[in-house]
């Protein structure tokens, strides 16, 4: 991967945060679908495994781009590695991290996720 200067991959982050933000509010008026922007309508805080799973499921209903999937990921803590692309296994280990998830790419986008 392609290393940027900090300034740039800061920019391209919150540019990335601000589209999917855009994105999320769109897609959740009135589709019924629960995604992360409504996830949490009771103001009660979130755990980290409730809040992963609904990042997941955002992930995996808006077939986000692997680039944008991480950057989302990243911008909220959490690590990302890829379990299978294009239906091909990759080598992983057999270790747990509850602040990772583990994707599925097709196609360039998200098919899949996994927390752990």
């Amino acid at each position: 991967m392609r290393t940027r200067p900090l300034p740039h991959a800061l920019a391209s982050v919150a540019l990335v945060v601000v589209a999917l933000t855009g994105l999320t509010a769109c897609s959740s008026a009135g589709s019924g679908n629960p995604v992360a922007s409504d996830a949490n309508v009771s103001g009660a805080p979130l755990d980290a495994g409730t809040e992963m799973t609904a990042l997941c499921e955002q992930m995996i209903t808006q077939a986000l781009p692997v680039e944008a999937a991480q950057a989302l990921a990243e911008a909220s803590g959490y690590v990302v590695r890829i379990g299978t692309l294009e239906g091909e296994q990759q080598a992983l280990t057999k270790d747990i991290q509850e602040d990772r998830f583990t994707l599925d790419i097709t196609g360039g986008v998200v098919t899949g996720c996994t927390v752990g």
